[in-house]
């Protein structure tokens, strides 16, 4: 009763939709924030953690940048079959992509980077 491989596949798509969503998010600037205390902290204060705020999802993203890719390395090991002759291991390929992509994006907002200027951050 129904697809064999139905199951699979839509799992697989919603963990792309959902990974690709975020690389959109962060290319506009659009994930969650929490801002109240940089409204309420001294102007120096508020500069450092503004900078921590901005340095922090790149050391997550290159943290698990490092782990999805080796989740991935050892799928490939295990050599199983997502449906038809697709290995598992490709499809979880969204996952080293995505974190990659958002490291890269995070970075270049940091201060000092050529992209950050253009924004109107702070060098």
């Amino acid at each position: 009763t129904g697809l064999l491989w139905g199951d699979t596949f839509l799992r697989h798509a919603v963990l792309w939709i959902c990974m690709l969503g975020a690389v959109r998010a962060v290319a506009e600037d659009r994930h969650i924030r929490i801002d109240l205390l940089l409204k309420v902290l001294p102007p120096s204060l508020a500069r450092t953690l503004a900078f921590l705020a901005r340095a922090l999802p790149v050391l997550v993203c290159v943290v698990l940048f490092y782990a999805s890719w080796e989740f991935v390395q050892n799928e490939r090991l295990g050599q199983d079959l997502a449906f038809g002759f697709l290995p598992v291991w490709m499809l979880q390929l969204i996952f080293p992509f995505s974190f990659l992509v958002m490291t890269i994006r995070y970075a270049a907002r940091l201060p000092g980077t050529s992209s950050s200027r253009r924004e109107g951050a702070e060098p």
